[in-house]
């Protein structure tokens, strides 16, 4: 019997080097933290292809080895059309992202996968 394909999840801001890429790697820990590397995936990717190559900001590096996360040398990329069909969940980090994303999706058939990052917070009303 063949093992279950990941679920995969994408976290979106504008240029890929701070949030988008902080929410990766927090999200890496924590699937990793549970054992659960080999059922769910994830990466990251922005709404321009500015910073295309870059590595994450140096700022947002050293706020996270405070809290004893690792830099796993990502490097930025834009989000490509097929990332709304290959991936289970979009996670946008700002109202903006989530309204480009929605634009790339321009029959509608993916919007059930687009999400703003702070549906998934439970400590704070926060809605951006």
């Amino acid at each position: 019997m063949n093992a279950p394909e990941p679920y995969r999840v994408l976290f979106v801001c504008l240029g890929n080097i701070c949030r988008s890429p902080a929410a990766e790697i927090i999200f890496k820990k924590m699937v990793a933290e549970q054992g659960l590397e080999h059922l769910i995936e994830s990466d990251s990717a922005g709404m321009i292809g500015y910073h295309r190559g870059c590595p994450p900001d140096s700022r947002m590096l050293t706020a996270l080895k405070k809290y004893e996360y690792e830099d796993p040398g990502l490097k930025s990329r834009p989000v490509r059309k097929e990332d709304l069909e290959q991936f289970d969940l979009i996670v946008g980090m700002d109202r903006e992202n989530l309204r480009d994303l929605k634009r790339l999706d321009k029959k509608g058939q993916w919007a059930g996968k687009i999400a703003p990052m702070c549906f998934f917070t439970t400590r704070f009303p926060d809605e951006e």
